[in-house]
C-alpha cells in the first residue's frame, strides 16, 4: 500500500460514518498518475531541449501541453465534485455467495466520466452507464457469516480526461446488506402442522377473509378489479377458510441440530414453501410470523433468520 493511500485511510478513519456522502474539495485527493509523473517528465526534458537549443517552436509546445496537464488537474477534481453517494437498496445473499452492497450515484449536470468504484484500488471496476444524473451499482464483497453487515469503506477514483490526473477518495459511508443462512434440506422430528398446530391454525381463520395490498406471487383470480377501478390499488382476498391450511416453519421441527445448522434447515423451509407459493409462517424463539405469501413475505422470514441470535435460543 503506498503512502498515499495510507493517508486518505488515515483522514477516513478520522471521518464519521454518514448516511450520505457529497464529494467536493474536503474529500477528494488528487495526484498525477503513472503516466502523469512520465508526461511531466517528458516536458522537463522537452524544456531543458528548448533551453539548449533556444527553440521557439519547442518551448511553444511545451508550454501548451504544460497547460493542458494543469488544465486536466481542474477537469478531473470537477468530474468527481459535487457527486453524491447513498444506499440504494439493502443488498442480500446467501452465505458463501459473494455479498453485494449497492450504492446510488447522483450529481446534478451528469454522471462523472470514467469512474471506478469498489471495496479498494485493487478490486475497483469500471462503469458504463446512460443515466445522466442517476446509478445505482452493485459492490461485491467476499463471503460473510449470516447476518447484518456493513461496508467498511468505498473506494471511488477517476482518471479523467486524459489518464494524466489521478482524483480518488475512501468514503465511511452506511451501506448495508444481509446474510441469510446457507439452505441445507433436513428431514423434520417433529411436524409443526399437524395436530399440536391445528389450534394455531384455527386462531387465524377469523381473519382469512381480509383484503390485503396485491403482493408478487399474488394468484390473479384473487384480485379485486372493482376496488381497482375505484382507487387504482390493487387488493387480493386471502385464500378460503375450506382451503386455507398453512405450513409452519418452526424452530422446535429440529430439536437435536445445532444452532446454524438448524437455521439452514429452516432457511431451506421457508424457500421450498415461497416457491411453490405455500401460505406459510415462520416460528422462532422470540420471533412469530402469521402465515402469508409472496415475496415480501419471503424477505421478511429470511431476514428474521439472518438476524436471529444465540442468545435468544
Amino acid at each position: 500500500m503506498s503512502m498515499i493511500t495510507k493517508l486518505s485511510k488515515w483522514l477516513l478513519s478520522k471521518t464519521p460514518r454518514r448516511k450520505q456522502v457529497v464529494l467536493s474539495r474536503n474529500n477528494i485527493y488528487i495526484f498525477p498518475s503513472a503516466m502523469g509523473l512520465a508526461f511531466l517528465l517528458l516536458l522537463l526534458l522537452m524544456l531543458l531541449t528548448a533551453i539548449n537549443y533556444q527553440n521557439s517552436l519547442i518551448y511553444l509546445v511545451t508550454f501548451f501541453l504544460g497547460t493542458l496537464f494543469f488544465i486536466s488537474i481542474w477537469m478531473c477534481f470537477l468530474n468527481l465534485s459535487g457527486l453524491k453517494v447513498e444506499q440504494a437498496e439493502t443488498g442480500r445473499c446467501f452465505a458463501t455467495d459473494p455479498l453485494l452492497y449497492y450504492c446510488r450515484l447522483s450529481k446534478k449536470g451528469g454522471l462523472p466520466l470514467g469512474l471506478k468504484i469498489g471495496l479498494d484500488k485493487a478490486h475497483a471496476e469500471t462503469f458504463v452507464y446512460t443515466s445522466d444524473e442517476l446509478l445505482d451499482i452493485p459492490v461485491e464483497a467476499p463471503s460473510e457469516k449470516r447476518g447484518r453487515h456493513k461496508l467498511a469503506s468505498l473506494y471511488l477514483e477517476s482518471r479523467f480526461p486524459f489518464g494524466l490526473i489521478l482524483a480518488w477518495t475512501w468514503l465511511k459511508i452506511d451501506l448495508e446488506a444481509y446474510v441469510y443462512p446457507q439452505p441445507l434440506k433436513g428431514i423434520p422430528e417433529t411436524s409443526a402442522s399437524g395436530a399440536g398446530d391445528h389450534q394455531k391454525q384455527t386462531s387465524l381463520l377469523g381473519d382469512l377473509t381480509d383484503l390485503k395490498n396485491y403482493q408478487a406471487g399474488d394468484a390473479t383470480n384473487r384480485i379485486l378489479w372493482k376496488k381497482y377501478a375505484a382507487n387504482g390499488n390493487l387488493i387480493v382476498r386471502h385464500h378460503e377458510r375450506s382451503s386455507y391450511n398453512p405450513d409452519w416453519v418452526d424452530w422446535d421441527n429440529y430439536p437435536s441440530a445445532s444452532l446454524e445448522t438448524r437455521l439452514s434447515y429452516l432457511c431451506f423451509d421457508v424457500c421450498r414453501l415461497s416457491d411453490a407459493h405455500r401460505a406459510f409462517g415462520l416460528s422462532i424463539p422470540g420471533i412469530r410470523i402469521a402465515p402469508d405469501y409472496g415475496e415480501l413475505h419471503k424477505r421478511k422470514c429470511l431476514d428474521a433468520l439472518a438476524l436471529f441470535q444465540a442468545a435468544k435460543s
